[in-house]
């Protein structure tokens, strides 16, 4: 029994930090659009773009940072980073992209102890035509 629970001690322990923790998080992630505004947010949200190879995504973004801070990440299939930015005050900005392989493209919101709010808007523009 000691060994059972020392093992479901460990268990928790280890499982901990991978929590994700949101307080008044409000969230929309609508088409090409995805937001929310929180009291409280430390963890990883994602959300996926599927592109095929030349196809270009223009990025806005609109970062609110009360407390903590916010990182910005895109990754490839491979889960190469194609671009990443950390914010620890408001800032709003846009960035392009064209995709070198076929595949889903994750857009990554990581919050640390942080406050506020994000607003991303995407555009798919196909090159190849």
């Amino acid at each position: 029994m000691k060994k059972f629970l020392g093992l479901l001690l460990l268990l928790i322990l280890f499982t901990l930090p991978a929590c994700i923790r949101k307080v008044g998080w409000v969230e929309t992630n609508i088409g090409n659009t995805f937001s929310a505004r929180y009291r409280l947010f430390d963890g990883m949200q994602t959300d996926i773009i599927r592109l095929e190879t030349g196809e270009s995504v223009i990025l806005a973004y609109d970062i609110e940072v009360l407390e903590g801070s916010v990182t910005l990440q895109i990754t490839d299939p491979n889960r190469d980073h194609v671009w990443k930015s950390n914010f620890t005050q408001n800032e709003k900005g846009e960035l392009e992209f064209t995709s070198e392989m076929d595949g889903r493209y994750q857009i990554n919101i990581i919050g640390e102890e942080t406050e506020g709010s994000f607003d991303l808007q995407w555009e798919i523009v196909d090159q190849n035509n």
